[in-house]
């Protein structure tokens, strides 16, 4: 998201949210549209918002008993939060490591920079590839 500078590539990124929504079914794709047109001052568009409206009307009408429910995020059994958080937390310094010495030392981005990285974090080099993929996939920055 942060390389997105105008207005309408903002809207795309709402729009795409959207679709990823429609498309899975997976209720966090339209937790993020919402989320970006929030950060990003937009208008909600028609179709997420009545999409928004017809999940919580699914808990207000006690068709759901969750807001999980209602808005089809759900966590999976396995799912541990410390884990999660560390992860998170990891791939981050992982993600912003690895961009520092792309752009500021010219590393190419390569197995050998995610190998370096990797030494240096004390996890291997396809941990640390697989951590700047998640980080930019997430931001909308994704590159190898």
């Amino acid at each position: 998201m942060s390389e997105l500078h105008g207005t309408g590539e903002l809207e795309a990124l709402v729009n795409a949210e959207f679709e990823k929504f429609e498309e899975t079914g997976d209720g966090i794709y339209l937790l993020q549209a919402i989320q970006a047109c929030g950060l990003y001052r937009l208008p909600i568009p028609f179709n997420v918002r009545y999409a928004f409206s017809q999940a919580l009307q699914r808990y207000t009408d006690g068709k759901a008993k969750t807001l999980g429910e209602a808005f089809y995020v759900e966590r999976e059994k396995s799912w541990n939060q410390t884990g999660h958080l560390n992860e998170t937390k990891n791939a981050w310094k992982v993600y912003r490591e690895t961009l520092r010495l792309h752009e500021e030392e010219r590393f190419p981005l390569d197995m050998e920079l995610h190998q370096l990285v990797g030494d240096k974090f004390g996890i291997s080099a396809s941990t640390a590839r697989n951590y700047w993929r998640k980080v930019s996939k997430a931001m909308g920055t994704s590159k190898k």
